[in-house]
C-alpha cells in the first residue's frame, strides 16, 4: 500500500491532498560546519512564519513540502509544531545538497566516495525518522 511520510508519520496518498512542493520555513546560508540551531529562535520563527502557513491553508493547501537540507535549517522539531498547530500536512527532506558552502564539511569527514556516503545517509534518514537525528 502507498503511502506519504510526514512529520508526524504516514499517511494515505489520498489524505494529502493540495500541496505546495518545494518551499523553505527557515534557510540559513552560514557555512555548513558553523551552522547550529542556536543561530536563530524557534519561538521566533513559530510566530512569523504561522501566520503564512495559516493563509495557506485558508487557501485550501493541505500539505507542504519543507525542503531545507540538514545544515542549513531544517529543524524536523519546529515541522512538527506547526503541522500539529494547523493541521496541515509536512513532508521534509532527507540527505543533503551539493551547495559549496558544505566543501569543508565533506572535506573533514574525509571521504573518499561522496557518492556512497549520500547514498548511506539518504537511506538511514528514510529508514530513521529524522527527529532522532542531527541536522
Amino acid at each position: 500500500m502507498a503511502k506519504i511520510r510526514t512529520v508526524l508519520g504516514d499517511i494515505s496518498p489520498d489524505e494529502f491532498g493540495p500541496a505546495l512542493v518545494h518551499e523553505h520555513i527557515l534557510v540559513d546560508f552560514i557555512e555548513a560546519e558553523k551552522f547550529s540551531r542556536e543561530r536563530y529562535n524557534r519561538e521566533e520563527v513559530f510566530e512569523v512564519m504561522l501566520p503564512y502557513l495559516a493563509r495557506i491553508k485558508n487557501l485550501g493547501v493541505k500539505g507542504f513540502v519543507e525542503c531545507t537540507p540538514a545544515y542549513m535549517g531544517r529543524d524536523p522539531e519546529l515541522l512538527v509544531r506547526f503541522s500539529k498547530a494547523l493541521g496541515i500536512h509536512i513532508l521534509t527532506n532527507t540527505g543533503l545538497t551539493r551547495n559549496l558552502i558544505f566543501q569543508n564539511l565533506l572535506l573533514s569527514t574525509q571521504l573518499i566516495n561522496l557518492q556512497n556516503y549520500g547514498s548511506k545517509r539518504f537511506w538511514k534518514e528514510l529508514k530513521t525518522p529524522i527527529l532522532r537525528q542531527d541536522s
